[in-house]
């Protein structure tokens, strides 16, 4: 189910989500901590506004970077996953 994903100021939050998506790894090379922060919200966002894919990519990777750095943080970003994963399942992604 996508959701309209417009602001009430006219932005268009699913081409702000796809470039905010885009920036991500370069802007935050070296920075995997901020990395895993902004993926998992990216992610946890575009869960809740229909957009399972960019939610699954971007968890994938919070979920990565958080096993690196401190595993036992790493259990918001698994369970995030694992909605992600089953929404883009039933929507035949």
């Amino acid at each position: 189910r996508a959701v309209e994903l417009q602001s009430r100021y006219g932005v268009d939050i699913a081409m702000a989500l796809d470039a905010l998506d885009a920036r991500v790894s370069a802007e935050l090379a070296g920075w995997p901590e901020t990395e895993a922060l902004v993926r998992l919200a990216l992610g946890e966002y575009a869960l809740g506004h229909g957009r399972a894919g960019l939610a699954v990519r971007n968890l994938q990777r919070a979920l990565e970077l958080e096993r690196g750095l401190n595993p036992a943080d790493a259990g918001r970003a698994r369970e995030l996953l694992e909605r992600a994963r089953l929404q883009a399942a039933q929507e035949g992604r």
